[in-house]
């Protein structure tokens, strides 16, 4: 994952936890000074993006769990704006999941479901959940990593270049 960019990654990620684990939708959202930047996604309408945005803005148990890096799941949530967004994603259960490193936060992996045949989705899940978005952590973290390294090779070519034509 090192070669690739956050946003590859990120779209592997999305791609992957609708078709390898049978979720409806993912998208992947970063929140910063109230703003939110949706930085892939996979599965979802922009209306739903857009709303989306507009939803993590507005609610008080996602803004807390921003606060604590925790994860949030409306089918857990008595928040009004989960009713709201299960039902503009037609789907019974929406769960965040922080994309960390250390104590940096990247992101917030979003994903929805339906219930398949009266299941409901468990503490298995969300526990699956948080250990993938734990490991896209370290590839980002890798990925930014790698990113800066080469620009500083590329500087210190440019050094080097310098360098030699000044002493020729």
């Amino acid at each position: 994952f090192s070669l690739l960019e956050e946003k590859q990654i990120y779209a592997l990620l999305c791609e992957s936890l609708v078709f390898q684990l049978e979720w409806d939708s993912a998208f992947v959202v970063e929140v910063k000074a109230n703003t939110t930047v949706i930085k892939g996604s996979f599965q979802a309408t922009q209306k739903q993006l857009d709303h989306i945005k507009d939803y993590l803005s507005r609610s008080q148990a996602f803004i807390d769990a921003l606060a604590h890096k925790n994860a949030i799941s409306t089918y857990q949530s008595a928040d009004k704006n989960a009713l709201s967004l299960r039902t503009l994603f037609n789907t019974d259960e929406v769960v965040a999941m922080p994309i960390q490193y250390g104590q940096h936060l990247f992101s917030y992996m979003v994903v929805c479901a339906h219930t398949h045949r009266g299941e409901n989705r468990g503490s298995e899940d969300v526990d699956f959940l948080a250990s993938i978005a734990a490991q896209i952590g370290y590839a980002v973290q890798n990925s930014l990593s790698y990113q800066k390294l080469e620009k500083q090779n590329v500087k210190l070519r440019q050094l080097d270049d310098l360098k030699n034509s000044f002493l020729s």
